[in-house]
């Protein structure tokens, strides 16, 4: 293995991070160049995603404010630290969204779909790499009722119906 030394043969090394996550599974795209192609064909221009991007985050510091998910957030202790996660600490941000106009676009150079217009994915305007981290316990009552889980862990919060999935193309 590599962490103990490659003696013999070619190693490739992949970064799971990117791959996981940042990469769009059909397309192999990065996904902010997938944001910018689909903005360029689209027509969403950066001040559109800016407002959007104001709204959202106005939207999350209200309900942060307001505790309306303290009933849906376990905290997690980070062994590195030692310190406690309880909450989207990207929320905090929001004093700073004044500042979103003017945020360099994160790839300036790149031509993802028409070449005379500029690249406009923010580290503002676009998902952030902890978007999305989540965790699920799915257990049947029968399995809480036999191993005596309190009452005070959160029942039923909803239901899979049904899932989609789609690219920009």
């Amino acid at each position: 293995s590599i962490r103990f030394g490659q003696k013999m043969y070619d190693v490739a090394a992949r970064d799971s991070m990117l791959l996981d996550g940042m990469v769009d599974m059909k397309s192999q795209m990065h996904m902010t160049a997938l944001a910018e192609r689909l903005a360029q064909k689209t027509r969403i221009s950066r001040e559109d995603q800016d407002n959007f991007a104001t709204k959202s985050y106005s939207k999350a510091a209200k309900a942060k404010s307001l505790d309306l998910f303290a009933g849906e957030i376990a905290p997690v202790l980070d062994p590195k630290t030692n310190a406690v996660v309880s909450g989207d600490q990207e929320i905090d941000r929001f004093a700073e969204i004044e500042n979103l106009p003017n945020l360099p676009p994160l790839y300036p150079h790149e031509k993802f779909f028409d070449a005379d217009v500029p690249a406009t994915v923010t580290a503002g305007n676009s998902s952030k790499l902890a978007d999305g981290a989540a965790a699920v316990v799915l257990a049947s009552e029968e399995y809480l009722a036999q191993r005596s889980v309190p009452n005070t862990v959160p029942r039923q919060l909803g239901r899979l119906l049904s899932f989609a999935d789609a690219e920009g193309d």
